[in-house]
């Protein structure tokens, strides 16, 4: 009820209203093109954060991506999915937002072979 009317009353409005949900549709744009410009300031002033999201959602056709590798012999093969979960989330989201690749290090002598 952030808008003062209930989640039934705007779910039909948007099927109802064609210009209801134009309006939504124009609103979110807005806010889009503000946080982009947003992006766009960060990267200028050279801050690091930015600039990495930005390589890693608009640079992957050149190889920028956020991924983790780690070299783990006895669990080569194994993918790892991790979520994050901000605290007092609930219920936790399902979404993944990390992907780990534990990759083969072509080591794969136990500690005590010599």
């Amino acid at each position: 009820m952030a808008v003062g009317i209930n989640r039934r009353t705007y779910n039909g409005w948007l099927l109802k209203y064609p210009e209801f949900k134009e309006e939504l549709s124009d609103i979110d744009e807005s806010l889009l093109d503000f946080a982009e410009q947003q992006l766009i300031k960060n990267i200028e002033a050279g801050k690091e954060h930015s600039l990495f999201f930005f390589l890693c959602n608009r640079g992957k056709h050149r190889g920028w991506q956020d991924v983790r590798k780690l070299a783990a012999p006895k669990l080569k093969g194994i993918n790892i999915n991790i979520n994050y979960v901000s605290a007092g989330s609930n219920p936790p989201p399902a979404k993944i937002i990390e992907s780990v690749v534990i990759e083969d290090t072509g080591d794969d002598k136990d500690s005590n072979e010599s």
